[in-house]
């Protein structure tokens, strides 16, 4: 990856990659599994639109959860259903505790994928 501009295949497998995670953190801000997965949609487009302003020196998952977050909360405020669910501050609480604690879970899923690559084909699946 060129450490100035991040090419358009890199950014896929990074999304791919991180989807996961960005619709975990979604899904603590927004509380219906189909909302959250239009708001990592939209997340999505918008990062594509906004590919050039990335550093990939930095870490993608925190860069793209405060895009998520900005989404969830128009989500919720476009869904009056969910009005008031989401304080500003909360939001904010998360995206900061999702980062403070960003190191210590990427230092933890290099063992767990470990440990699942032990396993049978059979159990994994069970997982």
């Amino acid at each position: 990856m060129d450490s100035q501009r991040l090419e358009h295949d890199d950014f896929l497998r990074l999304l791919l990659k991180n989807e996961r995670e960005i619709l975990r953190f979604v899904m603590a801000i927004v509380p219906r599994t189909a909302d959250a997965q239009e708001v990592v949609q939209e997340t999505a487009i918008a990062l594509w639109k906004q590919i050039d302003r990335y550093d990939p020196s930095m870490p993608f998952t925190p860069w793209a959860c405060r895009f998520a977050a900005n989404k969830a909360k128009e989500h919720l405020r476009n869904h009056g259903r969910w009005t008031g669910f989401l304080d500003e501050q909360v939001a904010s609480a998360l995206l900061a505790r999702r980062e403070q604690l960003s190191p210590e879970l990427d230092r933890r899923v290099g063992p767990l994928r470990d440990c699942l690559n032990e396993l049978s084909e059979n159990n994994r699946t069970m997982i």
